[in-house]
């Protein structure tokens, strides 16, 4: 089953540590694929998640996988997407090259035209592309702090494996969408 496996994040900036930092907490194994400045942040200070409403929670860095190489890929279920829309099609080719063809394929970046170029560029090879939308700000605070700043919960587009359900833990809800689209134009 494609949720037994980890759960890679492509592109952890500010939202993927985010994201995948809480995936993490809840227990999900994650792993991140980010830039060395990044990866040195966190194996150093580790991962600390505040939140607007003054919550907090911290990871070591032995909680979450971390690397620079696209490889991590390798055995993934989903791999969410959080690149910036100009390296899309670059993050797309790294993906169609290491994962998995049954890894489900999330983005979770601004704008609408991503899934498109995501399709693209995977070709038929993986099934299911969703489209998601992340409503939240998130702000890179140094050593390791990442802060959500505003409210809203994530939604990805319906399917049938419930992917938006599989990713939903506590203290981020993910929900499904069957207009997706109709959510993105709204954002």
């Amino acid at each position: 089953m494609v949720t037994d496996r980890p759960i890679v994040v492509a592109g952890a900036g500010a939202i993927g540590c985010f994201v995948g930092g809480m995936l993490a907490a809840s227990g999900r194994r994650v792993a991140l694929l980010v830039r060395p400045r990044v990866k040195t942040e966190i194996e150093r200070f580790g991962l600390r998640l505040t939140d607007f409403d003054g919550s907090e929670k911290r990871l070591g860095a032995g909680q979450l996988a971390l690397s620079e190489d696209p490889a991590i890929f390798h055995g993934d279920g989903i791999v969410l997407v959080t690149v910036k829309s100009a390296d899309t099609a670059a993050v797309a080719d790294q993906i169609a090259q290491h994962a998995p063809q049954d890894a489900v394929v999330v983005s979770l970046q601004n704008g609408i035209g991503n899934v498109a170029v995501l399709r693209e560029r995977l070709g038929d090879h993986f099934r299911r592309v969703l489209a998601g939308m992340v409503p939240f700000n998130v702000v890179a605070m140094g050593e390791g702090r990442f802060h959500r700043s505003s409210s809203g919960d994530i939604h990805v587009g319906e399917d049938e494996a419930n992917t938006a359900g599989a990713l939903s833990v506590p203290g981020l809800k993910v929900r499904a969408r069957g207009d997706i689209t109709g959510v993105q134009w709204a954002s």
